[in-house]
């Protein structure tokens, strides 16, 4: 195979195409990408009246303040809509694998063995330079997401749904706050952590997927002779 042959695309659809194995319920539903992004969403919309109030008016403030009510609920009952699918099925799933404990994570290592080694004769059509040069783009590719991640949020995503609890602890007090009133010291950091759960989640998914093609490179690497 001609290295101008390969791409990520091709890799991504014959690794995509592998049966899941044990453990696939641990993959990530698209539905469940949705709803995360929606869920973000309604924190934001739930908190955007009590960060609008201290900028307006009195006179605008009492006019308005039927539908910033409602638009606080309605950004709440959006993020539990949005969210508790993808927290309850998480929860299940994580509940049926310490019940199967270590067998499960056995059968899906036995598994993933050999659907790593049924990828390897398709891989061993590329020249050795051009698996190398993929390797290192991965690699790379990894590191700038990762620095992206840092700037934004310096280390926050390495606290999984911390920030999410954070975010919607912050939402309940501004629904149930009188006339919405919440220091603007707590509704920022609500929103900043509503925005980094969602992008820090999918960027953990992406990095995840990047990493399996640098291990599938890698191995296709240290199968090949030497000079070849």
């Amino acid at each position: 195979m001609d290295a101008k042959q390969f791409s990520f695309a091709d890799l991504e659809k014959r690794i995509a195409a592998l049966p899941d194995g044990p453990m696939g319920a641990l993959n990530r539903p698209r539905w469940q990408y949705w709803l995360d992004l929606l869920g973000g969403v309604g924190v934001i919309l739930g908190l955007l009246p009590s960060a609008l109030i201290p900028f307006m008016a009195p006179a605008l403030w009492m006019v308005t303040m039927a539908w910033m009510v409602t638009m606080a609920w309605m950004g709440f009952w959006v993020m539990v809509i949005a969210f508790v699918p993808g927290v309850s099925r998480e929860t299940w799933v994580m509940m049926r694998m310490w019940r199967r404990g270590k067998a499960q994570d056995a059968e899906q290592l036995d598994h993933d063995f050999d659907q790593l080694d049924g990828l390897q004769p398709w891989l061993s059509k590329l020249p050795r330079s051009a698996l190398e040069r993929r390797l290192r783009f991965i690699q790379m590719a990894q590191a700038r997401v990762a620095a992206k991640l840092s700037l934004m949020g310096g280390g926050l995503e390495r606290f999984g749904v911390l920030p999410l609890i954070l975010a919607v602890v912050v939402q309940i007090k501004a629904i149930t706050a009188e006339s919405l009133a919440l220091p603007l010291w707590q509704i920022v950091p609500g929103m900043f952590f509503a925005i980094v759960y969602v992008v820090g989640l999918n960027a953990a998914f992406y990095r995840v997927r990047m990493h399996l093609y640098e291990v599938t490179l890698a191995e296709a690497l240290a199968r090949r002779e030497p000079g070849k």
